[in-house]
């Protein structure tokens, strides 16, 4: 979603696509998560989501933070769910994303991580981990319906193959001239 709206932005008509059957169970929605480093103490971080008039709740985690769901900010000992009102989707994943930026305005060197690095990171000497939502295939199509594009990071696909090294050059997919359509003969279009 990110790519294609960066192309509309430079002006692409066209840009190169690997079609999918989306709901293929082979196709993963998986959630990136946030490492902080010490020293970002509970009171530290209540001061950064009060700012983005978002609240900590308390939350204890069943089995592990990679199965639980919305955001969350876990630490060592201690977990949080945060919440927005309106409690949107995109909302809540702007938020997260501020928050991200305010932290590194302040000098935390944030690390984007899958869910299971982030445990190994925490045991590492990180101070805490913030969880990303975790979104539905269904639901990103929503949003892409909408014209809408989530957070960088909000979401992290895994694809049984993935084309590498598609180097097509932006003039070409600017271009005005070229058709969608193929002339077979005088007026026949395939």
């Amino acid at each position: 979603m990110h790519r294609t709206a960066v192309m509309s932005d430079l002006g692409c008509r066209f840009t190169c696509v690997c079609l999918l059957d989306y709901f293929d169970p082979s196709i993963k929605v998986q959630r990136w998560c946030r490492v902080i480093p010490e020293p970002f103490s509970h009171k530290r971080a209540e001061e950064f989501i009060s700012s983005l008039d978002l609240s900590m709740e308390s939350y204890e985690i069943v089995k592990s933070p990679d199965e639980e769901g919305g955001l969350l900010l876990v630490f060592r000992h201690r977990a949080y769910k945060l919440k927005s009102e309106p409690n949107d989707l995109l909302g809540l994943f702007r938020k997260s994303y501020q928050l991200e930026m305010n932290l590194q305005e302040h000098g935390y060197e944030i690390v984007h991580c899958t869910e299971s690095q982030a445990i190994g990171h925490m045991a590492s000497g990180y101070e805490a981990t913030l969880y990303m939502p975790k979104v539905e295939k269904q639901q990103i199509i929503d949003i892409a319906t909408r014209n809408q594009v989530f957070t960088p990071k909000a979401t992290r696909h895994k694809l049984p193959a993935r084309p590498l090294g598609v180097n097509v050059p932006l003039s070409l997919l600017r271009n005005n001239e070229i058709s969608l359509m193929r002339q077979t003969g005088p007026s026949q279009c395939t």
